[in-house]
């Protein structure tokens, strides 16, 4: 996908939640993979496509990663009672959190979602 059409792609992408698509940050992923393999930098890319160079940064390297998953939260109550100080989540870009409830780790996932 060329520049042109992912400028496209982004301007037509509804964003809701102020949150880019999956397919416009696989999009932006993908190109900016290319482009530094072709020895772009991050802030060359980022201009090429019209999106700040850490989301450029980041979907690329998630993508690497395979990063990119769909996580679902439902209301139901946990199926084990995790002690707060057993209980870590850590995220595929390395963000992590622990020390808090089952409980409390719902409501700061449904804050960031």
């Amino acid at each position: 996908m060329n520049p042109d059409a992912i400028r496209q792609l982004i301007a037509a992408d509804p964003r809701p939640t102020h949150a880019y698509s999956r397919d416009v940050r696989h999009a932006v992923g993908r190109y900016a993979q290319q482009r530094r393999k072709q020895g772009a930098p991050w802030t060359q890319i980022a201009g090429e496509v019209g999106v700040s160079s850490t989301s450029v940064r980041k979907w690329a390297l998630a993508l690497a990663s395979q990063g990119f998953h769909q996580v679902i939260l439902v209301d139901d109550p946990p199926v084990v009672d995790v002690p707060a100080e057993q209980l870590v989540i850590t995220s595929p870009l390395g963000f992590t959190l622990t020390g808090c409830s089952f409980d409390q780790a719902i409501a700061a996932l449904r804050t960031l979602a």
